[in-house]
């Protein structure tokens, strides 16, 4: 380009809150557009693709923005000229001013771009005193800190020795001397580390900080003090840590309404193990220091930092809440889980009866803790040793969102053992047994409604657990466990269950609702009124013969729902006396005025039949009646006979009978005195889809075992039936709603 003369301006021009493309002016002279470098908000952008330049006849010029900027944007602009030498000028060659200038203009550009780089750096004023500002060498300068020295030398300061050096206590530390009019170095009892933390008076003066320097615990005069001089130093006392009363010290939160509090307040509100000793280091023993924080804090919240903590037997006696860093307790492609996690809790006791990680009871029998649990889903092992990691003994309103895993009984254990019912508790829980033989029968979560008081029981729990079993339950209810609601999966190895329901001694698992269940369910004989509300075809089956209602079952693969369900569904049929055909002897009883019943005469051939049909069957059979009855006077050690026939051809003729059998039991001496009889068949009767049940019972009074002399009152028969849906899981869809009956 032209000659043209190179102002004395910064070459670097900054645009701060703009909008648009431009143009954004450069006042500083150009010799080509790459003598230019531009930033946007510190990131180097390129010429062409996100910018332009337009150069004046001066140098001068602006630059175009591709994108717009917009007001958070910080545009910058700064010279760019490449520092190298263009033009070479060769003995008796030409020397033309064209090429000096643009040389020239080139060496004051690439100084100007100089100069305006070091503007911007650390540097020493110009009427400084000379000092060492050369950087240490890397191995000396590694993991510490910059400092300047007492004589305002660059040095790299560890951090231990620049708190030592240079915060200071409020402890004087004082020493004297006397000068003997040569002696310039004075040793001191401590190393104040910086001028700024001694002060020194000769004879009541005070010494200017210039007149000294310091050199560890060594002062040193530029000038000797006088003959006889009293000397005094007084030093700050160097700390390694700043002690003192919390209590003492405010805290503020900020924001509106924010109110003074002091910081031990605010530091107390959070209780970690770890003020108490706890390691976390996954060797040492933190029993005594986690006992420690749970005895010290009593209904309160304990925190457990990232660490792997191992310990033994805790009992807590109150509502303290354990609360565990880390909202994930593990990432991993394993579905089963690693045991990698923030919090891990390890077993490290000697095991046997009632070992865990924690147990809650109260100190007083028949009392609740209420409140409280487990956190943050930590990981809790047993280390294939301990029975249980958590127990709660008599609890209500607990909560638990934990890993269990390698536990010889249980991963956890809620029960009624301290004379009081377990209730209204919520369990997040993921369970695996482990890999030896010992922990292969282990429960994820055992509610246990047994006791030794009559009001014990569990009930009235939100549940959700999964995880892997091996011979154990997912879930396993015992004896009086009922209003529980659960989501349960599991993945079953061997012969395990996701939920089993277990007799007790005398009250069984009842009036429960399992939301979504996939697996194996148990039900004991004497369960009843428990809901499924879904399941899905895919390993799911209904073992056992207690009562259990079904709502739903879908195909896994299809989504298809069925109509009724592909294992055996216990249920009863309550046939009332009003609805029964009487023949024979048989007439209304004598309480029908007001009541419903058949009086069943003595000495003679009597009979009632009935049908039945339900739409809620697809497949099944019955196995027993069950005859409810009264005898119309009084009487000693008396038998009846009664005869029970059934078929299933319902054809306009009379079919032969496919279940006849007899029955002679014996009957109450008194009168009006409700009994039961329970009829059961040697052969069940087998029923299909749309078949009708033909039912006729018979008293025989003429038979010489009934030796009643007195009438039968029979108030109703419950028909006890197992429905099975259909065999091929793709067949359900043409089959009515599967409702089983109340």
């Amino acid at each position: 380009m032209s000659d043209i003369a190179i102002n004395p301006v910064d070459r670097r021009v900054q645009f701060v809150g703009n909008t648009g493309t431009g143009p954004f002016a450069f006042t500083f002279n150009i010799l080509q557009s790459s003598d230019i470098i531009v930033y946007k908000n510190n990131v180097l952008l390129a010429e062409t693709a996100d910018y332009t330049v337009t150069i004046d006849a001066n140098g001068t010029g602006s630059v175009t923005m591709v994108v717009a900027l917009i007001t958070t944007d910080v545009l910058t602009m700064i010279g760019g000229r490449e520092l190298s030498r263009t033009t070479d000028f060769v003995t008796a060659g030409d020397l033309l001013a064209s090429s000096l200038n643009e040389q020239l203009d080139s060496n004051v550009i690439m100084s100007q771009q100089l100069d305006e780089r070091f503007g911007r750096t650390i540097k020493a004023q110009p009427g400084d005193e000379d000092a060492t500002l050369d950087l240490p060498v890397v191995a000396d300068r590694a993991d510490k800190i910059m400092q300047f020295d007492t004589e305002g030398n660059l040095t790299a300061t560890s951090i231990t020795d620049f708190i030592t050096n240079s915060i200071v206590g409020a402890n004087y530390i004082i020493n004297t001397a006397t000068g003997d009019g040569s002696q310039t170095a004075f040793g001191l009892t401590s190393a104040p580390g910086v001028k700024t933390n001694i002060q020194i008076y000769i004879d009541g003066v005070y010494q200017n900080k210039a007149t000294f320097s310091l050199s560890g615990s060594t002062l040193t005069f530029s000038e000797a003090p006088p003959l006889n001089a009293a000397i005094e130093f007084m030093m700050g006392e160097a700390v390694t840590q700043i002690t003192g009363d919390a209590s003492a010290i405010t805290y503020n939160q900020g924001g509106t309404g924010a109110q003074d509090r002091t910081v031990k307040t605010k530091l107390q509100e959070a209780v970690s193990v770890k003020d108490y000793g706890a390691v976390g280091d996954g060797a040492t023993d933190d029993t005594t220091a986690i006992q420690a924080a749970v005895n010290a804090n009593a209904n309160g919240t304990i925190f457990f930092p990232e660490g792997t903590y191992k310990f033994a037997d805790i009992t807590i006696s109150t509502g303290v809440m354990m609360l565990c860093e880390n909202g994930q307790a593990e990432t991993s492609t394993n579905a089963n889980g690693t045991s990698a996690g923030k919090v891990a809790m390890k077993y490290n006791g000697a095991g046997g009866s009632n070992s865990s990680l924690f147990t809650w009871v109260s100190g007083t029998s028949a009392q609740w803790i209420y409140g409280g649990g487990i956190l943050g889903f930590p990981v809790m092992s047993g280390e294939n040793t301990s029975q249980y990691c958590y127990i709660c003994k008599t609890v209500s309103h607990m909560q638990f969102d934990v890993v269990t895993r390698q536990t010889q009984i249980s991963g956890g254990s809620i029960t009624a053992t301290n004379g009081q019912i377990s209730k209204f508790c919520r369990i997040r829980q993921k369970h695996t047994y482990g890999s030896v033989a010992d922990v292969q029968p282990s429960h994820g979560l055992v509610l246990n409604g047994e006791g030794n008081l009559s009001n014990e029981g569990s009930t009235q729990h939100d549940i959700s657990i999964s995880g892997l079993v091996y011979d154990g339950d997912m879930l396993r209810l015992v004896g009086n466990v009922d209003n529980i609601r659960a989501i349960a999966h599991a993945s079953i190895s061997n012969n395990g269950n996701t939920i089993n329901m277990v007799n007790g001694a005398t009250k069984h698992p009842r009036n429960n609702v399992f939301d979504y269940v996939a697996g194996t369910i148990n039900t004991s004989t004497n369960s009843f009124g428990n809901i499924v509300l879904h399941m899905p075809s895919e390993g799911t089956q209904i073992t056992g013969t207690g009562q259990i209602h079904l709502n739903s079952l879908v195909d896994y693969l299809t989504g298809e729902r069925f109509a009724s369900p592909a294992y055996a569904i216990q249920d009863n049929i309550f046939v009332q006396p009003a609805g029964m055909f009487l023949a024979g002897s048989a007439a209304q009883g004598a309480a029908a005025a007001l009541w419903s019943s058949v009086a069943f005469v003595d000495a003679a051939l009597s009979s009632a039949a009935f049908n039945l049909a339900p739409a809620n069957w697809h497949q099944g059979e019955i196995a027993s009646m069950t005859l409810i009855y009264s005898m119309a006077a009084t009487g000693s050690s008396q038998n009846v006979v009664f005869k029970i026939r059934a078929s299933t051809k319902a054809t306009l003729g009379i079919p032969t009978a496919e279940l006849n059998e007899d029955f002679t039991f014996a009957v109450p001496d008194t009168t009006n005195t409700e009994a039961k009889q329970v009829c059961t068949f040697s052969t069940a009767l087998a029923f299909a889809k749309g078949d009708t049940v033909l039912v006729n019972i018979q008293r025989v009074g003429t038979d010489g075992s009934d030796t009643a002399t007195r009438d039968v009152d029979l108030l109703g028969v419950v028909v006890t039936y197992n429905s099975y849906g259909p065999t091929n899981m793709k067949s359900g869809t043409d089959l009515p709603v599967f409702k089983p009956s109340a």
